[in-house]
């Protein structure tokens, strides 16, 4: 890579090791480099270690400093260079780094030149071969089988650079006055920038939220049960149309009318009670709030949806009668249809099934300014054969491939969002159970915000999204 001297290659000595390391940083951080660890305080084998984003995204740059006349013919700083050699040898080639040895002056400078400048690979063998008795005997059988090509390339990419330290403080000057790379300049670049940004066009602009208006029943009917857990409550009930309900300390508790709770005779104690809605939000908010969602999760599914985990909910897909897997498709607000489970296959001959990719809602109550809201936040699901959850790590990366504009735009999930509010609270369905379960809810409209004012970052046009819960 090259033998670099600033300032001339005759100094004299003026400064300690730390001294020389500060210097060493200040002319990196003039580069654009950024420090990550010092040997003073995690104890390792380089000096300092440096990233730069912009020279080599993801590559370490090991830092040697020497505040001394260095020599590379032999003692102890020969066999520091045969353990970085060692060190880069045994990593994947994708992982080795940079060696990058700073020296406030150097000996011979004529075998510096030969190894890393001329890289002459005779000049190489022979040091190797004249310093390697220093080291212990495996270390010595590993660098002997070592890849010859592969050593020879360690002394390619390391760099030398000779400096007094007073030298390299005003080489670091001078480029943060000039170099965009600077970290300082970086800095102020991308404060200015930012604070641009910011600023507001003063213009009239519609934040619409994915949080739906609706008006829940005035009174909750509440039941004394001789049930004390759900489980037991399933064991006692055959009937499988269960209204919505909530049980809470051997009560049972329910939005719907009393008249449709007669599933619940056999198991209930007395007469219903009929509790204010308001008053039980205001002095028991986390149980009104439980209650809901019990309620949303019969919504959901009545609307023909399958439950996954936290309140989310999915459109499940089942092969046809030759075992086909096809595109399921749903009705938008648009009077389009759009697909809401997509197989996805293996590019094989047979088109073996990959995974489902499945359009998902994430339905929860959220008590905003006083006043109950359900979240709609629309979500991707995977799942290896229409219903079975994809989880973990294999999740995650059939998410990432679906992590780009397309999908990750706002107005893409404003789209998706009104899907769902229409498929959900608008769409009528014929169910005459559900009609009655939730004949006294009302939902209404995504709530929205008139604002004087957009970000400069954002164009005109562009309609906003805002996600109190997650998202965009």
């Amino acid at each position: 890579m090259g033998l670099h001297f600033i300032g001339g290659k005759r100094e004299s000595l003026t400064f300690s090791g730390e001294a020389h390391k500060k210097s060493i940083r200040n002319y990196l951080e003039s580069l654009g480099y950024s420090q990550t660890t010092d040997s003073f305080v995690e104890g390792h084998l380089p000096d300092m270690i440096f990233y730069n984003r912009d020279v080599s995204p993801g590559k370490e740059f090991w830092i040697e400093s020497k505040a001394t006349n260095a020599s590379i013919s032999g003692g102890k700083f020969a066999k520091e260079v045969l353990h970085y050699l060692i060190s880069w040898l045994k990593m994947p080639p994708e992982k080795r780094f940079v060696l990058w040895i700073f020296a406030q002056q150097v000996s011979r400078i004529g075998r510096w030149e030969s190894l890393f400048e001329k890289n002459d690979r005779e000049s190489i063998d022979d040091w190797i071969n004249t310093n390697i008795s220093q080291l212990p005997e495996k270390e010595k059988e590993f660098l002997i089988s070592a890849d010859k090509f592969d050593i020879y390339a360690f002394f390619n990419t390391t760099i030398v650079t000779v400096a007094l330290s007073a030298k390299l403080d005003i080489a670091a000057e001078e480029k943060k006055k000039t170099s965009i790379s600077s970290l300082e300049r970086k800095a102020d670049l991308l404060l200015r920038e930012s604070e641009r940004r910011n600023h507001l066009i003063e213009e009239k602009c519609l934040l619409i939220t994915n949080l739906l208006n609706f008006s829940y029943p005035k009174t909750i009917v509440k039941q004394k049960t001789e049930c004390q857990s759900i489980d037991e409550l399933y064991q006692k009930l055959t009937e499988s149309q269960l209204p919505p309900f909530m049980l809470n300390g051997g009560y049972l508790y329910s939005f719907c009318d009393a008249e449709c709770l007669v599933p619940f005779d056999e198991i209930v104690i007395g007469s219903p009670i009929k509790l204010n809605s308001q008053d039980f939000l205001e002095s028991n908010e986390y149980e009104f709030v439980k209650l809901m969602n019990f309620h949303l999760e019969k919504y959901a599914r009545s609307r023909g949806l399958r439950k996954y985990l936290f309140n989310t909910y999915f459109f499940s897909l089942k092969p046809n009668q030759n075992g086909d897997f096809r595109e399921r498709k749903k009705m938008s607000y648009t009077k389009q249809e759009i697909f809401v489970s997509k197989p996805m296959f293996y590019k094989n001959e047979n088109k073996t099934l990959n995974y489902v990719f499945h359009r998902a809602v994430h339905l929860r109550t959220k008590i905003l300014w006083n006043h109950p809201y359900i979240v709609i936040l629309p979500v991707r699901h995977f799942t290896s054969d229409g219903k079975t959850a994809i989880q973990g790590s294999n999740k995650d990366r059939l998410d990432r491939k679906f992590r780009n504009p397309m999908y990750n735009r706002s107005d893409f999930y404003l789209r998706m969002t009104r899907f769902w509010k229409y498929y959900l609270f608008e769409q009528k369905f014929e169910n005459s159970l559900f009609d009655k379960w939730f004949k006294n809810f009302n939902f209404g409209n995504l709530e929205s915000f008139t604002l004087f004012g957009i970000p400069q970052s954002l164009d005109k046009k562009q309609t906003l999204l805002f996600s109190s819960d997650g998202g965009d």
